[in-house]
């Protein structure tokens, strides 16, 4: 998926109609569509490199000093710690590509 030729000018121009992005208005979340865009491969793929660099990062800063002594975090702390940037980024990618295909942005 390349974004050199996105035009983002209906996403754009919408929100310039409305005035701001009112996070309460979810008429752009189809849930069957979405469900489907979150097991996307382009989906699944960033959120995984997400999840590995940003869990690493917040692993050695909250873990760092254990790590360090030559101990290991509980398994649950490290499963989370990567799962939280995961789920993040799976969330934003999908509510972008439904945002697109509602305003019927192609991307190249």
């Amino acid at each position: 998926m390349c974004l050199d030729n996105l035009s983002l000018s209906p996403i754009i121009t919408e929100k310039q109609k409305r005035g701001k992005y009112k996070m309460d208005d979810l008429s752009w979340l189809d849930e069957s569509r979405f469900h489907r865009l979150l097991f996307q491969s382009v989906t699944v793929k960033r959120a995984w490199k997400v999840a590995l660099v940003v869990g690493t990062i917040l692993i050695a800063i909250n873990q760092g000093d254990l790590l360090l002594a030559g101990g290991l975090p509980p398994i649950w702390k490290i499963v989370l710690t990567y799962m939280v940037p995961y789920s993040v980024s799976s969330f934003s990618t999908a509510a972008l590509l439904s945002d697109l295909a509602k305003h019927k942005v192609t991307v190249r």
